[in-house]
């Protein structure tokens, strides 16, 4: 117990948001990266993200899998990249898996139709982004942009009391905060 009292904190592995403005182009940029990582592993919080993303990937890679975030364990993803494609709405509990993970570097792609960013105003930010000329097909990828994120899922940490689990983001949000705060 002493020890512990001076160790350090776990490193996180590297950690890269990639944003885009619909699910489409989301999945059409994961698509890309494992073409580019083909070792990657690929996983997901969600059954629904799972069963959606594996059917539209399956049509491009054949026999390609995406593997539950709850089934991955350390010596799968140790040294290894993964793409992730979908947050947690718990920061505490994204961070405490990949933690244990060691992973070299995690990838993590996101759409401003997600839950996570709807609850947030999703909608609002992409009448921006094309007011401002961004193309669907576009990923935001910036500390900035992490830092919100990571925020804004700490301000659920903190505003989440008995979390219900679900099938989808959508659902956990629907169980978990049915009102916006």
């Amino acid at each position: 117990m002493l020890f512990n009292l001076f160790s350090r904190a776990e490193p996180t592995p590297t950690i890269t948001d990639f944003i885009w403005m619909t699910r489409a182009a989301k999945h059409r940029g994961a698509i890309d990266l494992i073409k580019k990582h083909p070792t990657t592993i690929v996983a997901a919080w969600f059954n629904q993200t799972i069963n959606e993303f594996q059917q539209d990937a399956t049509t491009v890679i054949p026999g390609f899998t995406v593997r539950n975030m709850r089934q991955l364990v350390s010596p799968m993803v140790s040294n290894k990249t993964v793409i992730v494609l979908e947050h947690y709405p718990l920061r505490k509990k994204e961070l405490a898996v990949w933690q244990q993970w060691k992973a070299e570097r995690i990838f993590v792609l996101s759409s401003l139709e997600d839950p996570l960013f709807q609850f947030f105003g999703g909608d609002k930010i992409v009448d921006l982004m094309r007011k401002m000329g961004m193309q669907e097909n576009e990923s935001v990828e910036h500390a900035l942009v992490s830092k919100a994120l990571v925020n804004a899922q700490q301000k659920l940490d903190k505003t989440t009391i008995n979390e219900s689990t679900a099938n989808s983001q959508e659902e956990w949000f629907t169980r978990n905060h049915p009102v916006k705060s």
